[in-house]
């Protein structure tokens, strides 16, 4: 057996030292240092003995009424019925959305998201406590595309006067003007349900309404699709960098989409075409049907196809064959040609206002002759 060696490798001297004086210097540094360390050991004992009265305080889970000291952006007053009591309020912007719903803020920041007031209605069962998350994002037509891109496609949503929305066994979506509301429990046992009724019927009798989009009316009224169908993607839509602010259906085979895109003028619209082609043409290959440029997906075989009308971009994307395609564009075009003149108004007013927004000019879109 071969016995464990004591010899020393790193270090032979052990703890021999051969220095025989050391510097006064040395000492009163060494003695300034021991003293801080005290301090802040004297500090953390003294700050643990008497912790800042605020820290723990509760009274606002306690005290309903605590809460509405807090400034409550658009929530309005009475969101708790029987049984439930209001926690604390919060506020997130762009900045810090990610500290509220961390790995989904770009998708609401990419759709004109703006402020987030959230408050949680609190049950002694927490299963049945009732989160509220109100979201402005910017104008109806982004809250309306949101609500669109997150609601199931078998869902049909109420239509009310100035918004609409939908609810599930534990939970509420509401879209009320520029605002989109998410209230959801973990359980939709009682008293849940009653709960996310006053929420309904107080958040539609404090947030401001807004005039249905004009897309939905020519996309239900003219063309007959259903409510549901509608949406709105405020930028990157089909993965395009320069798709914003086009308004889309969705038809009954679940796959093939129509969409409208207003501009400037002929002349920006007809540029615009020409890029959604060029777009489509980066995954797949052109061909020609009854006179009309079409683009077929390598991967997934479904034709797309995109003309101007007017001042307009419309379109067709994954539709099953060219022939589809072709046809729903005509449908389209003849639905935004026989649409009422104030349709097109409004369409085009959507237009001034994003540029105002960014550049602070005003655009003069009355030189069109389309109307």
């Amino acid at each position: 057996m071969v016995k464990p060696s004591t010899e020393r490798i790193l270090n032979p001297y052990g703890r021999r030292h051969y220095r025989r004086t050391y510097s006064l210097v040395e000492v009163r540094v060494g003695l300034v240092i021991l003293s801080g360390l005290a301090s802040v050991l004297g500090w953390v004992v003294v700050r643990g003995m008497h912790p800042d009265p605020e820290l723990f305080d509760n009274r606002a889970l306690l005290d309903p009424g605590r809460a509405t000291a807090v400034e409550r952006g658009p929530l309005p007053e009475g969101l708790a019925s029987t049984g439930y009591r209001e926690g604390p309020i919060a506020h997130f912007g762009p900045d810090n959305l990610f500290e509220k719903i961390n790995g989904r803020a770009d998708f609401f920041k990419s759709r004109g998201f703006e402020r987030l007031s959230f408050v949680s209605l609190q049950h002694s069962d927490p299963n049945r406590s009732v989160d509220v998350e109100l979201y402005d994002m910017g104008d109806v037509q982004n809250a309306l595309g949101t609500y669109a891109s997150e609601r199931a496609p078998d869902i049909k949503p109420i239509r009310t006067e100035g918004g609409t929305h939908h609810r599930e066994a534990s939970a509420l979506f509401l879209v009320r003007g520029r605002h989109y509301v998410r209230a959801i429990a973990a359980s939709g046992d009682a008293p849940v349900p009653a709960q996310l009724e006053q929420l309904l019927v107080v958040l539609t009798g404090s947030l401001e309404g807004a005039e249905r989009p004009w897309s939905e009316d020519l996309f239900v009224e003219v063309l007959g699709l259903p409510a549901e169908a509608v949406g709105f993607v405020a930028a990157n839509a089909f993965s395009f960098g320069f798709a914003r602010g086009v308004h889309t259906a969705r038809l009954p085979d679940g796959e093939t989409d129509l969409f409208v895109v207003p501009t400037g003028s002929e002349h920006d619209a007809q540029a615009l075409s020409r890029q959604f082609i060029e777009g489509f043409l980066s995954y797949g290959s052109a061909g020609e049907h009854a006179g009309q440029t079409v683009v077929t997906d390598r991967y997934l075989k479904r034709v797309a196809v995109a003309a101007a009308q007017g001042p307009f971009v419309v379109g067709v994307a994954a539709a099953p064959d060219p022939e589809a395609a072709v046809s729903w564009l005509g449908k389209l075009r003849a639905g935004l040609g026989e649409a009422p003149a104030g349709l097109r108004t409004r369409a085009l007013s959507e237009v001034e206002r994003a540029a105002q927004n960014q550049s602070g000019d005003e655009v003069d879109i009355q030189g069109s002759d389309y109307d």
